[in-house]
């Protein structure tokens, strides 16, 4: 009976030490999944913004669309 418990003990830590292990190699490839759609996510802000800048910049002369104060009703 005794020897019974061991085993299953030992065969029950083992299980646990393989699946705690499966754990850590998933967390840390989607730790580097995260690290890189961060850094592909930086890369298309970064773009963005270059492509905001240019088409402000390609109509120096243009007036910008700005809003107006209007006059106060007569109320």
């Amino acid at each position: 009976m005794f020897l019974r418990n061991i085993i299953s003990w030992d065969l029950d830590a083992t299980k646990y030490h393989a699946y705690t292990m499966e754990l850590e190699a998933e967390v840390s490839e989607l730790k580097q999944k995260n690290q890189e759609l961060k850094r592909k996510q930086e890369e298309l802000l970064k773009m963005q913004k270059n492509q905001i800048m240019e088409m402000m910049n390609m109509k120096p002369g243009a007036k910008r669309n700005r809003l107006k104060k209007t006059i106060s009703g007569p109320w």
